[in-house]
């Protein structure tokens, strides 16, 4: 009598369950997929999140399950489960796959990757072939071709509910942009087109919302920092690994160009815009590194507008020598794990500014962390960016109008067959691709260079399947 009383948590609904769509998240338990399973919990468009992998899904379900918001959660694990997850779904999301780790290429991920994507779309196409799929699994440019194969083979294909997810590349465009224009970033809306990896990450700088203008030496930095932005999360972690709990001391080297082009570092905030020059090449006029727009400083200034660009993290001194225009100057500061793991991106503007000509952390200490298992990608960022997208693509669903957002999907907008650019979506997934609109000079360059790129790893997906 005591036993049927009581209700096995399985199969409880729980009273005041929200109202709204169905959700798996397959890789659920991984670096991407238990922030992204937490987010999307509290999402109130979602009524059902079933959240499946191969190992540790019952834990991060036990754990997510607690969190007093609508959706009710159940976890699934193993293949044999596979189909009960995904059974009855509106949106899936796929962040399954290892991450791309130090040293590795999305290249370098095809082999591993290509296999898990196909296995989990063919379930797909048995369980909920009409649901919207979100792909993060990378190499994306690779792996949407993949899945789509899949679906074209069960004939369950239909391009608008296929989504490669790079909405990544557009959070990082916003944030960086808003960094050189010192505004919000959430004000900030770059379009971001091509693909998702290197070059063929192609932000239209000349389509940035609300219109502003760079000058040719931010176009270069912020495209190669949007490109790369992956990579400098990965190096970051790989070194934050090697340091530790330890203290470093770096000595960064600065020379200075004869013939300077100045260039903007520009604090949070409009009224505070501060740059940073190469000095004059007139050394009887000045003595010391030009700074503060041009005018002289002394070596402790420096130090103080360092300070004030990254609070707390900078602590030690600035050296330079002769009694004319010094050819270059040495920086030596001293961290914690935590301090340096906040500064290491500000060192990296200065490099790509050509303000740094050297970071002389001994190679092998570098190879040594980037040897280290585990130090991962950007997987909180893209769990965000992943919410983002999923929550536009609920939106969609839920009938909202003008959900526009930039995603890898069948195409037309070029010769590939697949490509990344605005789309508006809607009940049916991506319900109209937009066109790339104007491009400049520099953009149509890029434009070229990324569809070299592409073509390669589309077909590497689509040969994957047919072969």
């Amino acid at each position: 009598m005591e036993e049927n009383s009581v209700l096995r948590r399985a199969d409880c609904r729980a009273k005041g369950g929200a109202p709204g769509f169905k959700v798996a998240i397959l890789g659920a338990s991984g670096g991407i997929g238990q922030p992204l399973a937490m987010l999307m919990k509290m999402n109130p468009l979602v009524s059902v999140l079933h959240l499946y992998d191969v190992v540790n899904s019952p834990g991060v379900t036990a754990d997510i399950s607690h969190m007093d918001t609508g959706a009710v959660v159940r976890g699934f694990l193993g293949q044999p489960q596979l189909g009960n997850a995904l059974t009855g779904m509106d949106l899936v999301i796929i962040p399954a796959g290892v991450p791309r780790k130090p040293g590795m290429t999305r290249d370098d991920l095809f082999n591993i990757n290509a296999g898990i994507v196909k296995n989990l779309c063919e379930g797909i196409t048995k369980c909920c072939p009409n649901a919207i799929v979100n792909l993060i699994s990378n190499p994306v440019n690779s792996t949407v071709p993949i899945a789509a194969e899949v679906f074209k083979k069960a004939g369950t294909f239909d391009p608008k509910r296929l989504l490669g997810v790079t909405m990544l590349d557009v959070v990082r465009a916003n944030t960086f942009v808003a960094e050189v224009l010192g505004l919000d970033p959430r004000e900030i809306n770059v379009p971001v087109v091509g693909g998702h990896a290197g070059v063929t990450i192609l932000p239209l700088l000349s389509q940035v919302k609300p219109p502003c203008s760079f000058t040719p030496q931010e176009i270069d930095y912020l495209t190669d920092r949007i490109q790369n932005g992956g990579t400098e999360v990965i190096e970051v972690k790989a070194i934050n690994l090697f340091i530790g709990m330890h203290s470093v001391k770096i000595s960064v080297r600065v020379e200075f160009d004869p013939n300077p082009i100045a260039t903007d570092f520009r604090s949070s905030s409009p009224e505070n815009r501060t740059t940073i020059s190469t000095v004059s090449s007139k050394p009887r006029r000045f003595r010391s590194p030009t700074v503060f727009s041009g005018e002289p400083a002394s070596p402790a200034s420096i130090v103080s507008h360092l300070r004030f660009v990254n609070s707390s993290v900078f602590v030690g001194i600035l050296e330079y020598s002769g009694s004319s225009l010094p050819s270059h100057i040495t920086a030596v500061w001293s961290f914690n794990s935590n301090e340096f793991t906040g500064c290491l991106s500000l060192l990296s503007s200065l490099i790509n500014r050509n303000r740094i000509c050297s970071l002389p952390m001994p190679m092998r200490d570098i190879h040594q962390a980037k040897a280290k298992a585990g130090a991962g990608s950007a997987t909180l960022s893209m769990a965000y960016a992943a919410v983002k997208f999923a929550d536009a693509c609920l939106r969609g669903l839920r009938g909202d109008a003008a959900i526009v957002e930039c995603a890898f999907v069948s195409s037309q907008v070029t010769e590939l067959p697949f490509f990344a650019s605005k789309v508006r979506l809607g009940r049916r997934g991506a319900e109209e691709i937009l066109p790339l609109g104007p491009l400049n000079e520099y953009e149509r360059i890029g434009l070229e260079k990324a569809k070299k790129e592409l073509v390669v790893s589309i077909e590497k997906g689509i040969s994957f399947i047919r072969k």
